[in-house]
């Protein structure tokens, strides 16, 4: 499995581009510059990080806490999280875009279930290295307390399941050949839009509520002398 996806087209070539700009700047100020490099030996690159993003908001550890759910439970969501990525793009990447074959296709969209437990399986081990590793590197600013830090890869994961309605909204009345078996075009979009939404969409959602009201980060501490007296 690549760590960085292949682009099909100029345009997913210039999105691609952009958005690995904004994982390393993103990562860049969660970890330094030598984690940068830590993560991207150690990581799926692109996807994976916002993937680890979200993770840390949903399971409050942050993106450097030392606790045990960071070093344990987030690496674990973490790859629920990328696996529920690939469950939409593999369908599409293996049918319609032809970027890979299997040899006999089934399961999902002619994509396999040990496709997708491959998946949960390296991503929790490669998450589970860098969750080792990453407490050893410190933010390179204090942007990363700033709730628009937090929101952006939110917002990135909600937006792959509107580009999938897109796709699905002009696909063609066409079909596609892949390992013996047919597949409609719309067929393959709409399954991967269906599957975007339960998951990405529902993961973006819930990191996003977690990003917008934790507190104590971009609010104005409250006046101690209007607080009501104990008793």
């Amino acid at each position: 499995m690549p760590t960085v996806p292949t682009p099909s087209t100029a345009l997913d070539a210039l999105a691609l581009f952009a958005l690995l700009g904004f994982v390393v700047v993103h990562a860049s100020l969660a970890v330094g510059r030598q984690g940068l490099v830590v993560y991207v030996a150690t990581s799926y690159v692109v996807y994976g990080w916002i993937a680890w993003s979200l993770a840390g908001l949903i399971t409050r550890a942050g993106p450097r806490a030392g606790s045990r759910a960071h070093r344990v439970v987030t690496p674990v969501v973490t790859a629920f999280i990328l696996a529920g990525w690939d469950f939409g793009d593999d369908a599409i990447g293996s049918t319609v875009r032809d970027l890979y074959t299997y040899r006999d296709p089934s399961g999902f969209m002619g994509v396999p279930l040990s496709n997708f437990l491959g998946w949960l399986l390296s991503g929790w081990v490669i998450f589970q290295l860098f969750a080792l590793l990453v407490d050893r590197f410190s933010p390179a600013t204090t942007a990363t307390v700033r709730r628009g830090y937090r929101l952006w890869p939110c917002a990135i994961w909600a937006l792959v399941p509107v580009q999938y309605l897109a796709d699905f909204a002009s696909a063609p009345e066409t079909t596609v050949e892949r390992g013996g078996r047919t597949f409609a075009v719309a067929d393959v979009y709409e399954a991967s839009a269906t599957a975007a939404i339960l998951t990405m969409l529902f993961t973006a959602v819930i990191a996003g509520s977690h990003a917008w009201h934790r507190p104590g980060d971009d609010e104005p501490a409250e006046d101690a002398s209007q607080q009501p007296p104990c008793r």
